[in-house]
C-alpha cells in the first residue's frame, strides 16, 4: 500500500504565502512613506515659492495702483535748454515739481523714460510703459 503524506507540502504552501504576504505588505508599506516624503517636500518648496514671489494678484494689483497714481498727475509745462530737457507735473496734493529724465516719481518707482513739448513717458518696475499728455491746467 502506497501513503502519500500531504501535510509537509501544505505546510511549506503556507509558509511561501506567508512570506509573500509579508513582502507585499513591507512593498505596499514602503511604497506609502516614499509618497508621503515627495508630497511634504513638494509642499514645501510651493510653501517657500509663494514666500518668495508675490501672488499674481499682488502683482496686478501693484500694477493697476501705479497706473492710478500716475493717471493723477497732471503735465503742466516743459523747461529746455541746450543741455537738459525738465517736466513740470502738478501732483494731487496741488504742489508742482519739475522732473527730468531718469527720475522717480511716486510710491511705485515710476522711472521718467523720455521728456518732450507734448509728453511724458514712464517706466514702471514691471517693463510697462505709461504715457502723459501736456494737458491746460
Amino acid at each position: 500500500m502506497l501513503e502519500i503524506n500531504l501535510l509537509r507540502w501544505r505546510q511549506l504552501a503556507q509558509t511561501k504565502k506567508r512570506r509573500q504576504q509579508v513582502f507585499f505588505s513591507g512593498i505596499v508599506a514602503l511604497v506609502f512613506l516614499m509618497l508621503v516624503s515627495i508630497y511634504s517636500v513638494v509642499q514645501h518648496r510651493a510653501t517657500e515659492t509663494s514666500m518668495m514671489m508675490p501672488s499674481q494678484n499682488a502683482v496686478d494689483d501693484a500694477q493697476v495702483s501705479a497706473l492710478q497714481e500716475l493717471q493723477q498727475l497732471k503735465l503742466i509745462g516743459y523747461l529746455h535748454d541746450q543741455q537738459h530737457t525738465w517736466a513740470l507735473l502738478r501732483l494731487t496734493n496741488a504742489k508742482t515739481v519739475d522732473v527730468q529724465v531718469g527720475s522717480v516719481v511716486g510710491k511705485r518707482g515710476a522711472k521718467v523714460s523720455h521728456i518732450d513739448a507734448h509728453q511724458i513717458v514712464f517706466s514702471l518696475p514691471n517693463k510697462q510703459v505709461f504715457s502723459l499728455s501736456l494737458s491746460i491746467v
